[in-house]
């Protein structure tokens, strides 16, 4: 792979033709996005057994253009695979005008669809100055933001995913809905969003998985719909997940709910989201207690996740609120479970509890006093925080 030196001309693959499609067969097994990714070292001993030079250089600058390091939150989304003493593998506008134009006519007959998505979009991102490709480079972005949604609907969006699988998908269609941006193509945007909409209906088996959060956060980050209606989709998964007992799975939906509330800037809706998330703290607290009756550890961070939240919802202590209610019911069942068994809990979450306005101090202080009676000569630091004399 060819070395950068900065400052360069473009200048990389001046005198590339197209080449024969064949020389990819031996990989058209794999369809996956990671396989772009793989391509640039996987291709390196057939390029070298190609008989033809010119066939070489076209395999060359494909080995090159599958290297780019896809990087989705800067704002050079290609970037290089490797920079080592002051040198760097290729980016985007290292090809010369004449590779581009000829990744331009050779998007048409490559066989792959991961493969002509990156070269759709490269010619998107390093063409913009290349007048001669005029509305190709227009309609090659527009290919590409297809070619990345048909790649995760026929490869990546299975009924049974891999993780590593979806993580590609949704990888690849972000930078879709970003060039579906960049390109102002109402028809494309309503179309990705269309699908976004279907692929969510469609695995709703899936919730469980992160794959429809991911879509519903695409959905949010790129301003495909407005937040309000994010905020209805992700609580209604998220009661659905709660109702039958999924209450980590359904946490990430409250969350979801909650960050597409505050950029809908509504204080009523934002202010209830948080009340549904300190349920669902609350119901995951419960979850770890009746796993194992001394995880209190892990359900202290869930009642400091339930307080934070009602805070935020603007309440006052109300012993008739249900949430409140509840975790003083189960404050009620920390004092008597404490006495009789070890409690490997966090002091500094335990501190938080014990500042909180909603009424935990009540088994914050009796587990303080069986801790410190069990680690802390003559309950010392018991005293010092409860405001004894020292």
């Amino acid at each position: 792979m060819p070395e950068i030196q900065d400052p360069t001309p473009p200048s990389l693959f001046s005198d590339v033709r197209l080449g024969d499609w064949s020389l990819l067969a031996p990989f058209l097994g794999r369809s996956d996005l990671a396989f772009v990714r793989d391509l640039w070292s996987d291709f390196r001993s057939v390029i070298d057994a190609l008989p033809d030079a010119q066939q070489r250089t076209f395999a060359d600058m494909l080995q090159v253009v599958c290297s780019f390091h896809l990087r989705l939150d800067s704002d050079d989304v290609y970037g290089p695979m490797w920079v080592m003493d002051g040198k760097r593998s290729p980016v985007p506008t290292d090809l010369s005008k004449q590779a581009i134009e000829v990744l331009a006519v050779a998007f048409d007959g490559c066989p792959h669809l991961a493969l002509r998505a990156r070269i759709g979009d490269v010619v998107w991102i390093a063409g913009r100055h290349i007048k001669t490709l005029g509305r190709r480079r227009f309609d090659l972005a527009c290919s590409s933001v297809r070619a990345y949604q048909q790649t995760a609907d026929q490869v990546h969006l299975a009924d049974e995913p891999d993780p590593l699988h979806w993580m590609s998908a949704c990888e690849g269609l972000q930078r879709a809905a970003q060039i579906a941006r960049e390109t102002n193509n109402e028809d494309v945007t309503r179309e990705l969003d269309q699908w976004l909409i279907q692929c969510i209906e469609k695995r709703k088996p899936l919730e469980r998985t992160p794959i429809c959060r991911e879509l519903l956060e695409i959905r949010l980050q790129y301003q495909f719909v407005a937040p309000a209606m994010v905020v209805t989709e992700s609580l209604s998964i998220a009661e659905r997940l709660h109702g039958s007992g999924a209450c980590e799975p359904a946490e990430v939906y409250f969350d979801l709910a909650l960050r597409a509330a505050a950029k809908s800037q509504d204080v009523i809706v934002t202010r209830q989201c948080h009340r549904d998330c300190a349920r669902s703290a609350v119901a995951i607290a419960k979850q770890y207690l009746r796993a194992s009756p001394d995880a209190w550890a892990p359900a202290v961070g869930q009642y400091n996740r339930a307080l934070n939240h009602l805070r935020q919802a603007g309440a006052e202590k109300n012993e008739t609120d249900p949430i409140q209610t509840e975790i003083l019911r189960l404050n009620r069942q920390g004092v008597k479970s404490c006495g009789s068994i070890g409690v490997p809990i966090d002091l500094t979450d335990l501190n938080k509890l014990l500042d909180a306005e909603f009424g935990a101090s009540e088994f914050s202080r009796a587990l303080f006093v069986f801790l410190f009676r069990v680690h802390t000569p003559k309950g010392y630091a018991y005293q010092r925080h409860a405001g004894g004399s020292d």
